[in-house]
């Protein structure tokens, strides 16, 4: 990989009803967001809308790599599995279809402990987290929030993997092992 100072990430915080889209050059957050739909409207078109709106965003910002927080399966939840699988999948294959990389894949643990030091932190020590790090207010929503963490994850990793990244002061241990452990 070339060395590059201010990468272009991508951060996607998938959901079915309200997806987190942020986009982050060097440190900075380019564009904060969140696209809705309506749980009546119907699947298929729920999905399409989402990939609309990310590769849309991409190509505006011209976004250069992709993260994407790995759900988790609750129990109690497991109907909403396959849609959520299926979300997921068209995300990367929209990305693809559109000339984009694949998207890097983040476990919402490593979201969390990256982002404040504790892999079990509610949303509340994420946001604070981030915005302590960025020394700004993030986007009401926390979707928008997390998918911030999430580009900064990658924008992290790829200045890492470039030899051009130097972590932040005070930086944790458990966010460069985070770092470490994505694929």
């Amino acid at each position: 990989m070339p060395k590059k100072a201010n990468h272009t990430v991508m951060g996607l915080d998938l959901s079915l009803t309200a997806t987190g889209i942020a986009v982050v050059q060097g440190s900075q957050p380019l564009f904060q967001g969140v696209a809705k739909t309506k749980s009546k409207t119907p699947m298929r078109e729920r999905i399409d809308s989402i990939v609309e709106d990310a590769v849309s965003t991409a190509r505006t910002c011209q976004a250069e790599d992709f993260v994407v927080e790995i759900f988790s399966i609750r129990p109690g939840r497991a109907s909403r599995v396959a849609e959520t699988y299926f979300l997921h999948a068209e995300i990367c294959f929209g990305l693809l279809r559109a000339g984009f990389k694949a998207p890097i894949y983040v476990a919402p643990g490593t979201l969390k402990k990256w982002s404040c030091g504790n892999g079990r932190a509610e949303k509340a020590e994420v946001r604070e987290g981030l915005e302590e790090r960025l020394g700004m207010t993030l986007h009401k929503d926390h979707n928008a929030v997390d998918a911030v963490g999430l580009a900064l994850i990658g924008l992290d990793r790829l200045r890492w993997k470039s030899g051009l990244w130097e972590p932040p002061t005070p930086w944790h241990a458990t966010r460069i092992a985070a770092l470490s452990r994505m694929v």
